[in-house]
């Protein structure tokens, strides 16, 4: 099993010859392959996430620039996330 490090996350941002937030706002795109859930506590490692995945050519999702979602988390938010996840053709799980 391969495991994606902080160390290859920074040489993907790096490489993708984008910043950090160019590649945020790329994740707010209409459809999306991947849906990319991680913990707050996670968000400079983001970028380079989504700059590795972007690598392998597909469109990355994050919560975090979708704009249909609430300002307070509800009911509502769970809803619209668990559209957001069916609508994507994989779900990766950001863990650190």
């Amino acid at each position: 099993m391969a495991y994606l490090t902080s160390e290859r996350v920074g040489r993907a941002v790096k490489n993708s010859g984008k910043t950090p937030g160019n590649l945020i706002k790329r994740a707010a795109e209409a459809s999306y392959d991947v849906f990319l859930s991680h913990s707050s506590k996670d968000r400079e490692e983001i970028p380079g996430t989504i700059a590795f995945l972007e690598e392998f050519g597909v469109t990355v999702y994050i919560d975090k620039q979708d704009y249909e979602l609430p300002i307070e988390t509800s009911s509502e938010t769970a809803s619209i996330l668990q559209n957001r996840i069916r609508e994507c053709r994989k779900l990766i799980v950001l863990v650190s």
